[in-house]
């Protein structure tokens, strides 16, 4: 009778075993979820950075002081450029403040045609108004996302 409780007791030790077999597998996979979920995360937010660094070069090359004319003409074209490209796109509308006039609202979120278009329009004209002769400082103001969304234009 021992001898068949020892080997009843080692069914029994086998059998539990065996039971808790899908828990700690599960436990691995849960952890391997979650480790991967925190690299998805990142790359998302990486994503994001690349982005926003992409949409920010078309003005980063034009901010600084000792600005030719020439490079502020090239500015309000490459801004813009960038509300025609973004018409619709809510933030990712570039003000301009020049000549101490501010053309649009900087980040814009109801950026539809009819606004950009007229803007586009504003900003050509003073675009005209801008002398070679002269030097400028060219600012950026960004919003809380890093996004520029506004670009000030001094004479010097």
């Amino acid at each position: 009778m021992k001898r068949f409780l020892k080997s009843q007791k080692g069914i029994v030790y086998f059998s539990v075993l065996l039971s808790m077999l899908p828990i700690l597998i599960m436990g691995i996979g849960i952890g391997v979820y979650n480790s991967a979920q925190g690299t998805i995360r990142e790359a998302t937010s990486q994503m994001s950075s690349q982005e926003k660094d992409l949409y920010n070069s078309s003005f980063i090359a034009y901010i600084g002081t000792n600005k030719k004319g020439i490079d502020v003409r090239s500015c309000i074209d490459a801004i813009i450029s960038s509300n025609t490209t973004h018409i619709g796109d809510p933030g990712k509308f570039v003000a301009l403040t020049i000549n101490g006039t501010t053309i649009g609202v900087p980040g814009n979120q109801n950026n539809t045609d009819t606004e950009v278009q007229n803007c586009n329009s504003q900003m050509s004209s003073q675009k005209t108004t801008v002398n070679l002769g002269k030097r400028y400082t060219i600012t950026g103001m960004y919003d809380t996302n890093g996004l520029v969304k506004e670009i000030t234009v001094e004479e010097e």
